[in-house]
């Protein structure tokens, strides 16, 4: 894989997780009769996906290879899928889920399981 096909495959990723996430979000936000305007809710997704998806793509292919091995794939995502929900989980909470926590949570839990889903589904599909 050249550098090039890299991020190109990152901006696909990416793009395939903001709208994931996005709509994720805004639907967990009117499942639960959310007070907050709908433009700041997408703005939050959009942030949150902005600082932890560049870091979990590039930070392990430029400080860690190591941890892109196959034998160290399981722990990788792990790591990156928890790292990921609890900074999402803090600009949730912070832009327009003040005093909830829990549902703040909710929002960056299910976005990143749905996201992941959506990474497999395309992976298996286009390898």
């Amino acid at each position: 894989m050249t550098d090039l096909d890299f991020h190109e495959a990152w901006l696909a990723a990416a793009a395939i997780t903001v709208a994931v996430e996005v709509a994720v979000v805004l639907i967990v936000a009117w499942r639960e009769r959310l007070l907050a305007p709908r433009r700041r809710i997408v703005f939050a997704a959009v942030v949150a996906n902005a600082v932890t998806h560049p870091a979990q793509w590039y930070l392990p292919y430029f400080v860690f290879p190591d941890a892109l091995l196959p034998e160290n794939h399981s722990l990788y995502v792990a790591v990156a899928v928890a790292a990921a929900v609890a900074v999402e989980t803090g600009a949730y909470w912070l832009l327009f889920a003040r005093h909830r926590l829990r549902l703040a949570a909710a929002f960056s839990l299910s976005a990143n399981a749905a996201s992941y889903a959506a990474g497999l589904l395309v992976t298996a599909a286009f390898g």
